[in-house]
């Protein structure tokens, strides 16, 4: 009983660490941001 708990644990969290990553970096990518400094203060400097 104890391992099937056990494994029922480990498939949950190594979805949701799937799911995470998945998230972060397939669903929706960071954007690249613009770096150039034009007249405004962009805080770059």
């Amino acid at each position: 009983m104890n391992n099937t708990i056990q494994t029922i644990f480990v498939i949950i969290t190594v979805s949701v660490a799937v799911g995470f990553l998945v998230k972060k970096f397939l669903w929706n990518p960071k954007k690249k941001t613009n770096k150039s400094c034009d007249n405004d203060d962009c805080g770059c400097h």
